[in-house]
């Protein structure tokens, strides 16, 4: 966004809130029309007047940087699946699924979704849901608690990057690798142990289904063996007479 572009923003910003007392003063608008140059200075300004008309429509108060950050990081990203849509279709998934799942979670859902519920366990949600609706425990809704824990902590930390400017990204990424003392080569290595083992059981459960598919039916081997004694049996009765 240019500095053009960001005076005629502020300046709706101003118009939108005009009993705004700093919005009379000019030497603060001088200095808002600066800090805002700079800190959108690297992205689209359609993104940051969708945020700033979002922002004015839904809001009694001016917006700070970090509340139209926010709304630009909802926009362009879509994929940030709210806790109660998120949460809904975890649901629907233990629902189809009981108990256990037979491939990689993210095979069934969004890549975040998937990681709050493994960071659970799968199994440990669809123990908690059991526990509270067969009536083992009096406490309903543990399942919903944890799932939202693990996610709500998941999504923040990938809206808080969606937040950053780029460059500035790059910087914050650029010292954190400089300043690595291996932790993060660990837990990388950690989650490839993780993946190999999951695709690992799958390839185990895939073979023996393709296996019990390929399977002649024991229904239809003793039904021919019954035809065979009862054909054997015909032969010997004739025999004998």
């Amino acid at each position: 966004m240019t500095r053009e572009e960001t005076i005629k923003l502020i300046g709706i910003i101003t118009m939108a809130y005009p009993n705004f007392d700093k919005f009379r003063d000019e030497k603060h608008i001088r200095s808002m029309v600066g800090v805002w140059a700079d800190i959108f200075s690297e992205d689209d300004s359609g993104i940051v007047a969708l945020a700033v008309k979002h922002h004015i429509s839904t809001s009694k108060w001016p917006p700070s940087i970090a509340e139209i950050r926010e709304l630009m990081a909802r926009i362009s990203n879509p994929n940030i699946i709210p806790p109660d849509e998120a949460w809904e279709a975890v649901q629907k998934l233990m629902y189809a699924h009981p108990e256990r799942l037979y491939h990689s979670t993210d095979n069934y859902l969004p890549k975040p979704i998937a990681e709050a519920v493994d960071a659970v366990g799968y199994s440990t949600l669809w123990a908690l849901h059991c526990a509270a609706s067969r009536g083992y425990s009096n406490k309903a809704g543990l399942d919903r608690v944890a799932f939202l824990q693990a996610y709500e902590a998941k999504t923040e930390r990938i809206r808080q990057r969606a937040m950053l400017p780029s460059s500035l990204r790059q910087q914050i990424d650029q010292i954190g690798a400089a300043q690595s003392d291996g932790t993060r080569e660990m837990l990388e290595s950690v989650n490839r142990s993780y993946i190999e083992k999951q695709q690992q059981y799958e390839g185990l459960w895939s073979r023996d289904f393709l296996k019990a598919i390929d399977a002649p039916d024991e229904t239809e081997l003793l039904e021919e063996r019954q035809m065979r004694a009862l054909e054997a049996g015909k032969e010997d009765m004739y025999d004998d007479e």
